[in-house]
């Protein structure tokens, strides 16, 4: 359950990439917004409704892809509807976020699970950008059409060497990242997400966004709690969590969230630069990963202490065990970053 869960997430941050939008852009009283601003309201919330098709491809660092394709209708202020049409076995899923409970709909079973709406969950803007211009600079680089809109060219350059990368094509009038691309440290790209056709329509249906009136509503059977002070989380584990004694520069506490089933539990511990997420995992459970068996790399330490690297999309997940503890380690950055962080947890 732990790593279908540790899936899920990342499938969120594919589904974050999709509802990240804007606020309106162009001139204000006269002057060129400055390119710090257009970047802060690219990232904020969209302040427009907008109905489009978008293409997000994943590459893992073995060369590997995966992709997706959705047709996603956004109701401003934080109504989401995204209806996937690529691949096949996504194709009987729609998730629809009312903006309090987030549903993922399979149309054949006519079952939805529920979920607390990610919005729930969203930082604070202000300080999640201020962590951002403290560990990227901004270069605008010019003007190109996508999908037939002008766009912005962005580039959000780490001043760590170790961190991703990443660029994005800005809607001039509307702020909508229209496309984006992530690479990893070493230029490679690890993603990218585009819309395919874009429409900004004066009006959405309620309809879109809401359940038929007999589907089957199921809630997980997992309780999440989140903590936004680690000190508050002492004393609520079975186990004694392990922190890391490094974490590459940049990265600060985010949140903490502690997850329970019937007969397990486990902690996720989320750090971020204000661009990219580093999460850890520690569970007593049993971690299963013979599905990823393809995509593993052994990294030997010492005679003592052994670390499987998995790359998956949309980056690398390290997976250790300490006195019998599963810890795993989740993020797109090097994997010396990754090696060396979950090495210090002891």
């Amino acid at each position: 359950m732990m790593m279908k869960f540790q899936n899920e997430r990342i499938s969120k941050v594919s589904i974050a990439v999709i509802v990240l939008g804007t606020l309106l852009c162009g001139f204000v009283y006269g002057r060129e917004i400055p390119i710090e601003e257009k970047v802060k309201n690219a990232i904020s919330y969209p302040g427009v409704s907008y109905y489009g098709r978008e293409i997000i491809i994943f590459w893992s660092s073995k060369g590997m892809s995966q992709s997706s394709e959705a047709e996603v209708y956004f109701k401003s202020p934080n109504s989401v509807r995204i209806e996937y049409k690529a691949p096949s076995n996504l194709s009987q899923q729609i998730v629809i976020n009312d903006g309090k409970s987030e549903y993922l709909y399979d149309t054949k079973r006519n079952i939805a699970i529920r979920e607390v709406s990610f919005y729930n969950y969203a930082s604070d803007i202000d300080n999640k950008f201020s962590l951002l211009k403290k560990n990227y600079d901004f270069i605008l680089s010019g003007t190109e059409k996508i999908v037939g809109r002008p766009a912005n060219v962005i580039t959000i350059k780490p001043k760590n060497k170790e961190n991703a990368s990443k660029k994005i094509w800005v809607d001039k009038e509307y702020n909508i990242i229209l496309q984006e691309k992530i690479f990893q440290p070493d230029g490679n790209l690890l993603c990218d997400s585009h819309f395919t056709n874009i429409d900004f329509p004066k009006k959405l249906s309620d309809e879109l966004f809401s359940l038929p009136k007999n589907t089957k509503i199921v809630v997980r059977d997992f309780k999440v709690t989140t903590f936004s002070d680690i000190k508050d989380l002492q004393g609520k584990l079975k186990f004694m969590f392990l922190f890391p004694s490094y974490v590459p520069r940049g990265y600060v506490f985010d949140k903490a969230n502690l997850i329970q089933e019937k007969n397990s539990e486990f902690v996720q511990i989320q750090y971020s630069d204000g661009l990219n997420i580093l999460s850890l995992f520690e569970t007593l459970a049993k971690v299963d990963s013979k599905n990823y068996k393809l995509f593993e790399e052994v990294v030997n330490l010492d005679k003592n202490k052994q670390i499987r690297l998995f790359h998956l999309t949309p980056g690398k997940v390290l997976h250790r065990k300490y006195k019998g503890i599963n810890i795993t380690l989740i993020g797109n950055m090097s994997k010396k970053a990754l090696v060396e962080t979950i090495s210090s947890i002891k």
